[in-house]
């Protein structure tokens, strides 16, 4: 019965900020070439000027040209400029859901750098958006992720942010948690001031939702209060009319109608609308009329009548002349009820509202029935019945939506941190390749500069060893000088000693001859004597001249020996500041050794609990397949050979059964490592939900489900370029009983081994004709559709082949990870025709050998090279 000016006064959240975006892979068809930062910087530029004029579609192009552009390099603050802009623009647009990635993109990004400044507006942001799809948990997440970045401080920013999550968890039906926060918040304001006051109303508003009147009019009491103090006559009016619903509410009529009276009295004080006086004798009349005070009641109606219908306000003018109509029915005046009620349907057909129109046919039903006219009042009552049950569909529909949608937003946001965890660990792995390369380059400059230290030590002690051997060659040289020079002069002595010998012989042999002639012999003595004293002089002169020039001789050599050593010595000195400066170089290579050494360990810690993480998820997925002793009762023979590229796979097969069918299947879904294990654990969960669930065998029946859900999930609609994650499938369903076998693939075919003895298998009539054959064995190939379970360009259904199965019949499923597997020699790939007369060829052995033997040729195939893709393959013999 609230109207107009009764109806809760909503939270109002305050404005919120200014722009962020997602990155999306370059559609195929689009430019490619990357351009300069400027270009980029301008047409952001251009994209932002359109979207401050609200020229969306014109800023929407040239922003997704101006990313595919900035993403061809490193995460740049351009990119994170450009993603935000694409979720401003969206979500002006009112398609925030197309949004929320570009924001989430963003904000990953920031994440990494630990950007807390752009985090919050961001985070703000995705709040809001998830706010305007009705996806309030998401919203009250993070406004929670809010308040963590800004801690304890930001008085202002965090009780804003608490009364947001007040608001979200109201909006979410959570009423105790609203309740809970806007209490608080409440608790800290000063009683009287304008946060009290608004949480006050919060307050009133949330247990008005919760049903929990009583407390929705105390506190609207302490409102009226306040109101009253500050001479506010509007809200008082407003409080009044409230305060009259909640004692309708609580069965206390004649204090409502009070309250109502009292609010239509103040209304004409504080010059209330005629729309809202309308709504307010609404209600007062509803209260005498529940009270039984119908004289009262009806004065208090045909005055709202009269003001709703001057004002052209048609669906309050219906609600009151059907209650009207009801309430002369309940006096017994059929006639004004009739009337009344024709007048609700015709003012609820102007207002355009079934729900309106759907009580003024139950309304006048009733009277027609009291009028005793109950053909005519089966007819309305009819019409009241299909309006109600179109109504209460559309209200189904409505909700199933907005969950979808959460759902679809939440599952969303999830597949976008996983693949932005997966760039993380990837440009980690990356960086840890570069700093692996770098460690190694300056290892290896390291290497040769210790190897030029060396040759400079060894260069070194060649010029010592050659110093030491000049002084050794001075030293030898002087010795030898100091030799000759004491030869030179015993050589002198020696033949002045013989000189003088020879000069006394012939003397005595003179005198001897010459005795008796004195006077001669004495002239003879003078002159000899003479002759000798002349010799001796030369003599002595010439030992001067030799002497002088062996100290002119020596003196040089010293000379050139003394610069020499100099030279030797500043050599020596440049070495030793070479030696210094290698010291130095040493030191800083070894502290970037240990800058690398310390990243290396930060990358390998972090790696390992992105590896656990994986490891878990790989144990979560063990789980998840089905358990292979369950076919050892259902099959004569199998084998199941998976294989994932990573440690989890997007390969899976799955089995059940149901009704006495047993099901099978194997699937390849998009992409490998953890995205193609999140596919898989979406398929297993479809295919329990379909077979187990549902019962249905039909394999044609649960590949279309499949696509239709993959889609329903994936939220595809076929847009160019779009991505079609889903997954490749073959599928059987199996009757031992009746030994047939219906099969349905999606890209993946089925091979059946069958001894020649027996009849080829016969699909629709048509006998098949064997591709191979190997001894006593043929290997027929039963084609699936060329089309995945996903959107795709071609939707037909897919086709069901139904055949018998012979006893020792083998049946083989697989992927295509086995075939596309590249090795041998020349490093191709391994194919199919191969692959099927691998298969041919061991396919009278027992199962379980086949399998080894399958796994031991990939191995052998393989070698070197890693593995490409996932490989899955089973084989049953039936």
């Amino acid at each position: 019965m609230r109207n107009g000016i009764h109806i809760h006064t909503l939270i109002l959240l305050a404005a919120l900020m200014l722009s962020p975006s997602f990155v999306v892979n370059a559609q195929p068809g689009t430019e490619t070439a990357v351009s300069s930062q400027e270009d980029i910087l301008e047409m952001y530029r251009q994209a932002n000027s359109f979207y401050a004029q609200e020229s969306y579609l014109e800023a929407l192009n040239l922003a997704e040209r101006a990313l595919q552009f900035s993403m061809s390099g490193e995460k740049s603050d351009m990119e994170l400029k450009i993603l935000e802009l694409m979720g401003d623009i969206y979500h002006e647009m009112g398609q925030s859901s197309n949004g929320i990635p570009y924001y989430l993109r963003s904000a990953g990004l920031h994440e990494v750098r630990n950007d807390t400044t752009d985090l919050i507006r961001l985070y703000e942001k995705i709040a809001v958006a998830y706010r305007s799809e009705k996806v309030y948990s998401r919203e009250r997440a993070y406004y929670d992720n809010l308040l963590q970045l800004l801690g304890e401080g930001s008085g202002k920013k965090r009780t804003a942010f608490r009364s947001r999550i007040g608001t979200a968890a109201y909006h979410d039906g959570e009423y105790d948690t609203s309740i809970k926060i806007f209490r608080s918040l409440r608790n800290g304001s000063f009683r009287g001031s304008d946060s009290w006051t608004r949480l006050t109303q919060d307050l009133v508003t949330v247990f008005d939702a919760a049903g929990r009147y009583d407390s929705a009019l105390h506190y609207s009491r302490e409102l009226l209060e306040i109101y009253r103090k500050t001479m506010d006559h509007a809200q008082v009016v407003r409080v009044l009319n409230n305060t009259g619903y909640y004692h309708t509410m609580l069965g206390a009529d004649s204090r409502a109608a009070e309250a109502y009276i009292s609010a239509i009295d103040q209304a004409e004080k504080a010059d209330i609308s005629r729309l809202d006086i309308a709504t307010m004798s609404s209600n007062a009349a509803v209260a005498y009329s529940n009270m039984g005070r119908e004289k009262e009641a009806i004065p208090q109606f045909t005055r709202a009548i009269e003001i709703f219908g001057e004002l052209e306000y048609f669906r309050e003018l219906s609600r009151n002349e059907n209650m009207l109509a009801t309430l002369y029915l309940t006096t017994g005046d059929l006639y004004n009820a009739g009337l009344f009620s024709r007048r609700s349907i015709q003012s609820a057909v102007m207002a355009g509202d079934l729900l309106l129109k759907a009580q003024a046919y139950q309304t006048y039903s009733a009277v027609l029935r009291r009028g005793n006219d109950p053909v005519n009042a089966l007819e309305y009552y009819e019409k009241y019945l299909s309006i109600r049950d179109s109504l209460e569909l559309a209200r189904r529909v409505r909700i199933q939506q907005l969950e979808s949608r959460k759902s679809f937003l939440e599952q969303q946001e999830r597949a976008l941190r996983l693949r932005l965890k997966e760039d993380q660990v990837s440009e980690l792995a990356i960086g840890q390749l570069r700093l692996e390369n770098e460690k190694m380059e300056q290892e290896q400059e390291l290497i040769m500069q210790e190897r030029n230290l060396e040759l400079l030590k060894q260069d070194s002690l060649r010029q010592s060893m050659i110093i030491t051997k000049q002084q050794f060659e001075v030293d030898r040289q002087k010795r030898e000088n100091k030799l000759l020079e004491q030869e030179k002069l015993l050589t002198e002595l020696k033949l002045k000693e013989e000189e003088q010998a020879k000069q006394a012989a012939e003397r005595e042999t003179m005198i001897a001859d010459q005795k008796t002639r004195l006077a001669e012999i004495e002239s003879e003595k003078q002159r000899a004597e003479k002759k000798a004293f002349r010799w001796m002089a030369i003599g002595a002169g010439a030992l001067a001249i030799l002497i002088l020039v062996s100290l002119i001789s020596t003196r040089r050599k010293n000379l050139l020996l003394a610069r020499q050593k100099k030279e030797i010595e500043e050599k020596n000195i440049d070495l030793e500041q070479k030696n210094e400066e290698i010291s130095t170089q040493r030191d800083e290579i070894e502290a970037q050794r240990n800058l690398v050494y310390d990243q290396k360990q930060a990358i390998e810690a972090y790696n390992e609990e992105v590896l656990k993480s994986i490891a878990y998820a790989e144990r979560l997925q063990a789980a998840a397949l089905p358990a292979l002793d369950f076919l050892e009762e259902k099959v004569e023979d199998h084998f199941v050979l998976l294989r994932p590229r990573d440690v989890v796979s997007g390969d899976f097969y799955w089995f059940a059964e149901v009704e006495g069918k047993l099901v099978v299947t194997v699937a390849d879904c998009t992409g490998h490592g953890v995205p193609g294990a999140f596919m898989s654990m979406m398929g297993m969960s479809l295919l329990k939900e379909i077979v187990q669930k549902e019962y249905i065998t039909h394999p044609g029946v649960i590949l279309r489900r499949m696509r239709k859900e993959i889609i329903n999930a994936m939220g595809q609609k076929g847009i160019s370029g779009e991505q079609r994650d889903g997954m490749d499938m073959a599928l059987i369903s199996f009757n031992p009983q009746e030994r047939k076998l219906a099969f349905a693939g999606a890209y993946n075919s089925l091979y059946l081994v069958r001894e020649k003895s027996n009849e080829g298998p016969v699909i629709e009539d048509v006998k098949l004709e064997p591709n191979f054959e190997d001894g006593n064995f043929y290997l027929y190939e039963i084609p699936a559709d060329k089309m995945p379970v996903a959107h795709y360009d071609r939707m037909d259904k897919f086709r069901n082949h139904e055949m018998n199965m012979e006893k020792g019949d083998t049946i083989y499923m697989f992927t295509d990870g086995y075939a596309d597997q590249f090795g041998g020699k020349k490093g191709k790939k391994f194919m199919y025709k191969p692959f099927k007369k691998l298969l041919l060829k061991n396919s009278q052995r027992p199962l379980k050998e086949q399998g080894e033997i399958l796994a031991n040729t990939l191995d052998r195939w393989m070698g070197e090279i890693a593995q490409v893709d996932d490989i899955c393959v089973i084989g049953l013999r039936l």
